[in-house]
């Protein structure tokens, strides 16, 4: 009812829905308490979701500029967006390696290798964004995987008996 996605702040929205209060209430339902949560994950949590909503706004960023959408994609055009993608990503991972002992195989390779290099091979693409949609749609694919990969690093790690 409040239109954020035409408003503004929509791609935030959805990064504190699927990055800061779903896993906090998992957290909460598997622990009984906060304590221990670890707030340094929420927040490369939220930033890898706010990420991937701006992520699939850019191949929309024409059609949301002509329904006069405030996309982040619309504000800043496709290229900046994405610079900016790669940028918070990458704090994210940065964040992740600063603040995790890596203790598993799995959060090594899954969750700081692999989005890294997905990370990587989207910033190849960022020249051509503005002239080919494929390229937009592989960077998205690129983003999104990234996404998938950190969280799957952290799943195996946890069900292999690791801990944070």
């Amino acid at each position: 009812p409040i239109k954020l996605n035409y408003r503004g702040g929509g791609e935030v929205l959805q990064g504190m829905g699927c990055g800061v209060l779903l896993p906090t209430i998992g957290y909460y339902c598997q622990a009984g308490s906060f304590k221990g949560l670890p707030l340094w994950l929420i927040i490369a949590m939220f930033i890898l979701h706010y990420s991937s909503s701006v992520a699939t706004a850019l191949p929309d960023a024409p059609a949301d500029r002509a329904a006069v959408k405030r996309t982040l994609p619309v504000l800043l055009g496709v290229k900046n967006a994405a610079s900016i993608i790669l940028i918070l990503m990458g704090n994210a991972l940065l964040l992740t390696f600063l603040a995790l002992e890596v203790k598993g195989l799995w959060i090594g390779l899954l969750s700081l290798f692999a989005p890294g290099l997905c990370i990587a091979l989207a910033a190849i693409k960022l020249n051509k964004l503005d002239t080919e949609n494929t390229s937009i749609q592989e960077f998205d694919v690129l983003i999104i995987l990234a996404c998938i990969l950190y969280a799957l690093g952290f799943i195996l790690h946890f069900f292999s008996g690791g801990s944070l």
